[in-house]
């Protein structure tokens, strides 16, 4: 709901990072607000071996179809994005 409200109120799409919110759970991001955010890049924190799954293949889904690279600490360790005059690009370092 905290996420609708923020694309209502500033209008807001194409943007380079999201943050994707609690550790990329399955009702983290809709389909919908996926699409009218046009994420470039979007990144979730979770720990290995998790016992909620994190991040869920559903909110991985709805990322990707929508056009968003999606990176996971889970999978990658400490992602870091740099600005370009092109947008952000992701530097990712392997644990």
């Amino acid at each position: 709901a905290e996420l609708a409200a923020v694309i209502d109120r500033w209008n807001l799409s194409d943007i380079d990072i999201l943050k994707v919110g609690h550790h990329g759970s399955e009702g983290s991001i809709t389909e919908q607000q996926a699409m009218a955010l046009s994420v470039a890049y979007a990144a979730a924190s979770a720990g290995e071996n998790n016992e909620f799954g994190h991040p869920h293949a559903a909110c991985v889904d709805v990322l990707e179809r929508s056009g968003a690279t999606f990176l996971c600490t889970k999978e990658i360790g400490d992602i870091v994005f740099v600005p370009t005059a092109e947008g952000a690009r992701a530097l990712s370092y392997n644990r």
